[in-house]
């Protein structure tokens, strides 16, 4: 069975905060997930989802948008997870993305690094 792991990074600027604000959403079907991710430097925030919510694994975390970069790391808690894709997006403009894909006897990870947020200052 095909099990997708999808990692999807939400960005815009809020309304109400001069920063702007990201939001990341992380989904498995078939198996839990384990990661963690750095934002400007500042020490690792680790998560980690192994009960299913209606048939399927989700974690979600809002945090400011970062200054500089963020680096997104993510691992398959079980061997029945097919694929992990990571996406990242700011003001619902794609800034980078990652698929990764099953292969037989490797453990499934992923991982995305973006670095120009200080670059850039539009809107």
């Amino acid at each position: 069975m095909l099990c997708a792991f999808i990692f999807i990074i939400g960005c815009s600027i809020g309304g109400d905060e001069s920063s702007g604000s990201c939001k990341f959403h992380v989904i498995s079907y078939g198996g839990g997930f384990q990661g963690w991710y750095i934002i400007d430097n500042d020490d690792p925030i680790t998560f980690s989802i192994d009960t299913p919510d209606n048939g399927c694994y989700t974690y979600s975390e809002q945090f400011d948008t970062p200054e500089s970069s963020i680096y997104v790391f993510t691992t398959a808690l079980t061997e029945n997870t097919g694929s992990i894709s990571i996406m990242l997006y700011k003001n619902n403009d794609l800034l980078a993305s990652n698929s990764e894909y099953k292969v037989e006897d490797e453990t499934l990870i992923n991982e995305v690094n973006y670095t120009s947020f200080g670059d850039d200052d539009s809107e």
